[in-house]
């Protein structure tokens, strides 16, 4: 009986953990979760935000045709977080357009008056895309930070 309940159990969650190994890993400008630090430092204006945890910025980097201020968070040196911030509202369709067209459909979108949402998911975390008046800002954000070996 014991037995048979286990096994119950175990086939319950391996859908689930095969749907989350069907999702993509997560790239942006060529950068992935788990990167060391050093491949965006030496370009990146950086600073620490306590003893565990950097941010670089970069100001002017090309995304969907556009010039775009790109931050990139590391935790223990390794890539866990990247934040995408424009200033114009029309910025919202072409950055919707390209994470579309290299992600896939969003999971989720939405538009309204003056504000647009649309969310991703990948193996390794989720990128939202928001705009609210003028301001567009996408954000991809890793639970955990693990070594990758690409």
């Amino acid at each position: 009986m014991r037995s048979l309940l286990i096994a119950g159990l175990m086939l319950s969650l391996a859908p689930r953990a095969r749907a989350q190994d069907a999702l993509a890993d997560f790239v942006f400008n060529g950068h992935r979760v788990g990167e060391p630090e050093a491949a965006v430092a030496a370009s990146s204006r950086c600073k620490t935000l306590d003893r565990a945890t950097r941010i670089c910025m970069h100001e002017g980097e090309a995304v969907a045709g556009m010039r775009v201020e790109v931050s990139y968070s590391y935790r223990s040196q390794r890539l866990f977080a990247v934040h995408v911030k424009v200033d114009s509202a029309t910025a919202f369709e072409p950055l919707l357009a390209t994470f579309t067209k290299q992600y896939g459909e969003p999971r989720a979108l939405r538009h309204g008056s003056g504000v647009g949402y649309a969310q991703w998911r990948f193996k390794d975390g989720q990128m939202d895309l928001t705009r609210t008046g003028t301001l567009v800002i996408a954000e991809f954000r890793s639970p955990s930070v693990r070594h990758r070996s690409h």
